[in-house]
């Protein structure tokens, strides 16, 4: 057996036998399995919004929100923890960045992500405070501003 495939083997088994290791191999596969997803799912957002271009913008929107909707049930089967749903957060960002027309309608994503429990309502705060990429921050968070406005005072009502 080659030397470095030895190490390599060696390597592994002591990574896989050890709580840690197992634990980051699962993380590390939960997050490329969600980053796959996530990549699926912004296609079926453009694809849905590049086919409806004789459509209004009201309704280019509503399509879009339903493909959102269609893939919660998965995006809640990996949002296990703030962790995760902040880094769909980061991703949700990063995508409407990169097309103006899903820009647009960040706040109305991220309120169906929430109402899906997708999202719990303290990533939303969190990522709002100090979370967000620094890509379009101030966009980012003046669009999100009245949503957040009204969690912070359900909060406090309760």
């Amino acid at each position: 057996m080659d030397c470095k495939l030895l190490l390599l083997y060696l390597y592994l088994n002591v990574i896989i036998i050890s709580k840690e290791g197992l634990l980051f191999l699962v993380e590390y596969n939960e997050k490329k399995m969600f980053e796959v997803k996530l990549k699926e799912m912004k296609s079926a957002l453009t694809a849905q919004i590049t086919e409806e271009t004789d459509m209004s913008e009201q309704q280019n929107a509503n399509a879009a929100l339903r493909q959102v909707k269609t893939w919660a049930k998965l995006l809640n089967t990996f949002c296990t923890n703030g962790k995760i749903g902040l880094e769909l957060m980061y991703k949700v960002q990063i995508q409407c960045y990169d097309d103006a027309k899903l820009m647009k309608l960040f706040p109305e994503i991220v309120r169906s992500l929430y109402e899906q429990d997708v999202l719990a309502e303290d990533t939303i705060l969190y990522w709002f405070r100090k979370g967000t990429n620094p890509k379009s921050r101030q966009i980012f968070v003046k669009s999100i501003k009245p949503f957040v406005n009204w969690l912070e005072e359900a909060e406090e009502e309760e």
